[in-house]
């Protein structure tokens, strides 16, 4: 298919040798003036495998869409036929149970409203067609703007939308188009990111589409924001669609349709807080807590881990931790010790930790959450100014947090580590500053202040002597201008 469309954006001529007729390419297209909504894209998250159950060989010479129609498949064919044919499929077994002509020799995307047919094409120009799904009449056409070409057409029961593609070589992304299906007005657009959309569907309050080079299946919400994606089965997806709950995938070049079960995993998040209640001081603290995140399911599950805090304003702070792509096999648990900052600019209240496991930054398959105090009463000492959460890491943690310690402020390490009793403490500066070096227990509380004062640049080593301390995990940290703080996890063994 693909071929064949790259002949139709460079305006070549289709010659009867390929498909029996001579056809004029249609022209380059335009892009109409588009409104978009990615001010807050979010990170798009890895490939969470949703699972193939199964799937079935069609015989269709070049599938190129996928609708469901509550009983059958309704799948066009890209071959050139003047007009072409949209094969009726049996889910079951794959047989072809009937057909109708298509509008014209190129349709794209296909998508059922419940009594119609959507279907896009080429007739005179880029169009969407209004079909009737019995006899392949068309009932109304409306004009679409396209540059390369077009796939992947989705209905969400009261408006059309559909794919089209920019001009992949130049890098430009694929846009989908939301249409009033009453009068083919534009309602909107927006950019997704990926250059080949081959088809497109909708499902429980979000889209759903295919990428054919990138091989990969999208979910995403109704204005372009990447929920979760997951790789494609097949060599060529070309058309996507919900049935009886499942997501299927038509592959071009296969030939086969591919069933997909998207059911989420069964996963758990548990946060623990050391010595609660928490109550932090107006000039700001810290406090110590596990997070915990478990599969519970029966299969390996792959997730994002996050965490962020509910201000007593209202509103949130964060990702505070955000660990992506991770994969735990079945029964499997994975927990973490961290030290939290709480800064001294944060208001006086109750506030909410929370943790999520899911797929970042908006599916949320399981959370928790636990409160904590500001006061309002000011102990003095050094600010602290940021939210870090330090301690112990994810795997794909993302360390970058606003504020960060710069690279000539180094909190070297520990050595040794474990040890009994003393350990030395290993940091750089270079520049003088004022700083703080501390250590405190896994529950927030500070045992033992190593060094205050401004201090000269260089390389400068502390020897902590913990004889008087019980075995365990303690935090060294170190606050430099009363701005950055980096942390150490120590463990005392007796």
């Amino acid at each position: 298919m693909k071929l064949f469309i790259l002949m139709l954006a460079g305006a070549l001529l289709v010659t009867g040798a390929a498909f029996g007729h001579t056809y004029s390419a249609p022209p380059s297209g335009s892009i109409v003036p588009i409104t978009t909504d990615r001010a807050n894209p979010g990170i798009t998250p890895g490939a969470l495998d949703w699972t193939v159950l199964g799937s079935v060989t069609i015989n269709v010479p070049s599938p190129t869409g996928l609708a469901y129609d509550g009983q059958y498949f309704r799948v066009p064919d890209w071959t050139g036929g003047n007009p072409s044919t949209i094969y009726t499929i049996d889910p079951a077994t794959g047989a072809t149970v009937g057909s109708i002509p298509a509008p014209s020799q190129w349709p794209g995307g296909i998508a059922w409203d419940g009594n119609y047919l959507w279907v896009e094409d080429y007739i005179s120009q880029a169009v969407i067609c209004k079909v009737d799904p019995a006899n392949g009449q068309v009932l109304n056409t409306f004009p679409i703007p396209y540059s390369y070409y077009w796939a992947g057409v989705a209905w969400d029961g009261q408006y059309v939308y559909f794919g089209t593609n920019t001009s992949p070589g130049a890098g430009q992304p694929d846009y989908i188009y939301k249409m009033d299906p009453a009068a083919g007005t534009l309602l909107g657009s927006f950019a997704i990111p990926s250059t080949y959309i081959s088809g497109l569907d909708y499902h429980d309050g979000h889209l759903w589409y295919s990428d054919s080079q990138e091989m990969m299946l999208y979910k995403i919400t109704t204005n372009g924001v990447v929920v979760e994606t997951s790789p494609a089965a097949g060599s060529y997806p070309s058309g996507v669609a919900f049935a009886n709950g499942y997501l299927y995938n038509v592959d071009h070049t296969l030939r086969v349709i591919y069933q997909y079960d998207i059911t989420p995993p069964v996963m758990s998040v548990i946060l623990t807080p050391v010595n609660p209640p928490i109550l932090i001081p107006a000039s700001g603290g810290t406090f110590g807590f596990n997070i915990a995140a478990a599969n519970l399911g029966t299969t390996q599950a792959s997730f994002d881990v996050w965490t962020n805090v509910t201000l007593p304003t209202g509103g949130t702070t964060g990702p505070l931790i955000l660990a992506q792509n991770l994969t735990l096999g079945a029964g499997i648990t994975v927990d973490r010790d961290r030290l939290q900052n709480v800064p001294a600019n944060a208001p006086a209240g109750i506030y909410a930790y929370n943790a999520y496991v899911g797929s970042y930054p908006s599916t949320v398959w399981a959370d928790d959450e636990f409160a904590f105090e500001k006061s309002a009463a000011s102990d003095g000492g050094i600010n602290i100014s940021s939210w870090i959460c330090a301690g112990e890491p994810f795997d794909n943690e993302n360390s970058e947090t606003p504020e960060t310690m710069p690279v000539n402020y180094q909190l070297l390490s520990a050595n040794p580590n474990p040890f009994n009793p003393s350990t030395t403490i290993f940091f750089e500066l270079q520049q003088a500053s004022e700083i703080k070096l501390a250590v405190f227990d896994i529950q927030g509380r500070e045992i033992q202040a190593l060094g205050m004062g401004y201090w000269a640049l260089g390389k400068h080593s502390v020897v902590w002597d913990a004889s008087g301390q019980a075995s365990g995990v303690y935090f060294v940290r170190l606050m430099v201008d009363g701005r950055w703080s980096m942390v150490e996890k120590v463990v005392l063994m007796k």
